[in-house]
């Protein structure tokens, strides 16, 4: 058994992504979807909750490449593995042009949950990761220590006097 059907199975999937992961068609356990919506402070596209009775959003799910709308099939040709949110939401973008308003709003509660969770230290690394991610998003030609002093130079209350190498100790550690 390969490692990505382990993987699956240790998150209680079941059916035909098991099936397309034993032919080789699913190489990673990480969402194929052309936009993912998991936060990266939850772990991005390779984070996967495992598959409870309650459907939790995150959970790996058989995204119809063709929908089934569309006459699309269960067929190991025509899945690729998604997270149920970012599955639900290709699905609204491709039939109204953006995701659904709740589900916009589950993931900034899902990010707003991750980011408070934990501990103080956890805490705050995830926080220093958003604020990353976000001011990348806006500056990609910006490198991390000047994108990092630009979150000092914002907000050395929060993270405290440190030098580039100690906020980058931090966020490794």
């Amino acid at each position: 058994m390969t490692d990505v059907v382990q993987e699956l199975k240790d998150l209680n999937v079941r059916g035909i992504l098991i099936k397309t992961a034993q032919q080789g068609c699913i190489k990673e356990v990480k969402c194929q979807m052309s936009v993912c919506l998991c936060p990266a402070v939850l772990g991005g596209p390779t984070h996967f909750e495992p598959v409870p009775d309650e459907l939790p959003d995150w959970m790996p799910t058989a995204d119809h490449i063709e929908l089934k709308s569309e006459g699309g099939q269960l067929t190991v040709e025509n899945v690729a593995l998604g997270h149920r949110l970012c599955n639900r939401a290709r699905y609204a973008i491709e039939k109204y042009g953006e995701p659904h308003k709740k589900d916009r709003e589950r993931v900034e509660r899902a990010r707003e949950r991750a980011i408070s969770g934990g501990s103080d230290r956890e805490s705050q690394r995830r926080q220093i990761i958003v604020r990353l991610e976000a001011l990348w998003a806006v500056q990609p030609d910006r490198t991390l220590v000047e994108l990092l002093s630009s979150i000092l130079d914002a907000d050395q209350a929060a993270i405290g006097d440190v030098t580039d190498e100690e906020l980058l100790a931090r966020l490794s550690g």
